[in-house]
């Protein structure tokens, strides 16, 4: 120290010096601030789980989605398809995979179901996953094999009723969103069918072009463009409205289910645990993806619609649904598996 400086200045800055020690120990080992930590991700390649198998809707959704997704998150975005078991496999991979914000799960209503279908789950819906941010909105679509001689939504129901559950139909596994509503559509109508569970949308499909299910309740992102094809043949839209891509195809509402409407959201999930810092920077660069022209034309061709919210809202609307959820199939008489 300077030999001008005053003996009592000295004194306190020698006493000081431990207390400056430990200050600047407690920086360097202080955790990177929010605004670190979104600079800093993603430090490596973003993974989108798919929990179905290839060729499905929620496949198509993820690979339209990741090409803006990269380029809003300066970083490569890579769809894993992690199928089976009711999209409960690809769901606990991410739940269990590290918080970091690599590992993401698409996924939206088959989730909500969860809790009331399964007795036993490899993680909890709640408190496992973080809801981050809406990705689509979408009706479902009643396909037939383009054989069946049912033509309309009444001429299943009479065949349906004529045999009950000898006419298969396919969903994308036990407990899934196909399933599902497909089980309460069968309900409502009047008519039991026989399920065949498939590990995803796009085998289920296969089976119903090669006529080993007779008919399929899946997403129009999932049927839209084998429709367009002649590939299968759609017997009824889950819209109050008829859609734009399938003009010709009448609503289950007006034929024969008045009021009739039920419709298919995804999202995007983290495991719990990750820093809100990353969840941020994740929907933001989800709110900005879904503004790309190329994005949207795409929706559009397959019947989709963006959805928005901000992580509080989603979380909030996907607690409230696996709240009703589990009313619903409980009231439906559907027993856990």
């Amino acid at each position: 120290m300077s030999d001008n400086m005053p003996m009592e200045t000295s004194m306190l800055l020698r006493r000081l010096m431990p207390l400056f020690s430990l200050l600047a120990a407690a920086a360097i080992h202080t955790p990177a601030s929010a605004a670190d930590t979104n600079t800093t991700y993603p430090a490596g390649p973003v993974s989108i789980v798919v929990p179905f198998g290839p060729g499905g809707g929620t496949d198509m959704i993820a690979r339209i989605f990741a090409k803006p997704f990269s380029k809003e998150l300066g970083q490569s975005v890579v769809v894993r398809n992690r199928g089976g078991a009711g999209t409960t496999i690809g769901t606990a991979f991410v739940a269990h995979s590290a918080p970091d914000g690599l590992t993401l799960l698409l996924n939206g209503s088959t989730l909500t179901y969860h809790p009331a279908m399964y007795k036993k789950l490899p993680y909890d819906v709640k408190k496992d996953l973080i809801p981050i941010a809406f990705i689509s909105d979408q009706p479902y679509v009643l396909v037939a094999n383009k054989d069946f001689p049912a033509k309309t939504l009444g001429e299943l129901v009479a065949m349906a009723k004529k045999d009950p559950g000898q006419i298969p139909y396919g969903s994308a596994g036990i407990g899934s969103a196909m399933h599902l509503s497909a089980e309460l559509l069968w309900e409502k109508l009047g008519i039991k069918m026989m399920h065949v569970p498939y590990p995803g949308t796009g085998p289920a499909m296969t089976d119903l072009m090669g006529g080993r299910v007779k008919v399929v309740y899946t997403t129009a992102a999932g049927a839209t463009g084998m429709v367009r094809s002649g590939a299968v043949r759609a017997l009824g839209v889950s819209s109050l409205k008829r859609l734009d891509t399938m003009p010709d195809v009448p609503t289950i509402a007006e034929s024969g289910l008045p009021g009739y409407q039920f419709g298919s959201w995804m999202a995007l999930f983290a495991p719990a645990g990750t820093p809100p810092a990353v969840v941020n920077r994740i929907s933001q660069a989800t709110a900005k993806a879904l503004t790309d022209p190329e994005l949207l034309k795409q929706f559009a061709a397959q019947g989709l619609e963006t959805k928005t919210g901000t992580p509080e809202e989603v979380k909030q609307f996907f607690d409230a649904e696996v709240d009703r959820w589990s009313g619903v199939i409980k009231a439906a008489g559907i027993q856990p598996q």
